[in-house]
C-alpha cells in the first residue's frame, strides 16, 4: 500500500523536474507595449507574442531575423478597409532559419503579412546580438496566411492628375520661354 503514494510522488516530481507540468504553450501572451514598458520584468522569460510578420526576413546562416507587428493595423490594415488609429508597434524576432521559413508572406504596402504566434524567450538587451531587444523564437506558428492587397487608384485622383499635368507642363514651358528670351 505504501508504493502507490511513492509512485504518485515520483511521477509528480518527475513532471515538475522535466517541465512537463508547464508546457511551452502556457507562456503568457504579451504585447509589444508590455515588453517595452516592463522589459526588466519579462527579461529572460518565455512569452507568447502574436501579430503580423512585416517587411522581410533576413537569414544569416542558421538564424533569421524578422519583425512582427501587434498594432491595430495587424488586425485590419488601412488598404483593406481599416481606419487610421494609433501607431505602428511590434517586436524583432530571432528564429532558427528553418522555423522562419514557415512565414511566407510579409506585410507591406501591397500585402498583408502572415499572422504568426511566436513562443520564445524575451531578451531585454541581448549582448550576443548588439544589445538588441528581441524574442528568441522557440516555435513559430502561422495562424492565418497573408494575402495581396489591391491598390486601385481612385477615379478622382486620375481626373486631378489629367487636369494638373497640362497646367504644370504649360507653366514649365512658359517659364523656360520667358527666361530664354531675356537678354544676358
Amino acid at each position: 500500500m505504501r508504493t502507490r503514494p511513492t509512485i504518485a510522488f515520483l511521477a509528480v516530481a518527475l513532471a515538475v523536474l522535466t517541465g512537463a507540468a508547464a508546457p511551452a504553450h502556457a507562456a503568457p501572451k504579451v504585447s509589444s507595449g508590455d515588453l517595452v514598458e516592463h522589459a526588466d520584468t519579462w527579461d529572460g522569460k518565455r512569452v507568447l507574442f502574436e501579430g503580423e510578420a512585416i517587411g522581410d526576413v533576413m537569414v544569416r546562416g542558421p538564424l533569421a531575423w524578422f519583425h512582427v507587428n501587434d498594432d491595430a493595423y495587424s488586425d485590419r490594415p488601412i488598404p483593406a478597409g481599416g481606419l487610421p488609429q494609433g501607431y505602428n508597434s511590434g517586436h524583432a524576432v530571432l528564429a532558427p532559419a528553418e522555423e522562419s521559413a514557415r512565414v511566407t508572406t510579409f506585410g507591406s504596402y501591397r500585402a498583408r503579412g502572415d499572422i504568426v504566434r511566436v513562443t520564445g524567450i524575451f531578451q531585454a538587451a541581448d549582448p550576443r546580438h548588439g544589445g538588441d531587444m528581441l524574442i528568441e523564437a522557440e516555435s513559430i506558428q502561422v495562424i492565418e496566411r497573408g494575402y495581396p492587397i489591391d491598390r486601385d487608384v481612385p477615379r478622382w485622383k486620375l481626373i486631378v492628375l489629367a487636369t494638373l499635368m497640362p497646367v504644370a507642363g504649360g507653366a514649365y514651358l512658359a517659364f523656360r520661354y520667358r527666361f530664354r528670351a531675356l537678354p544676358k
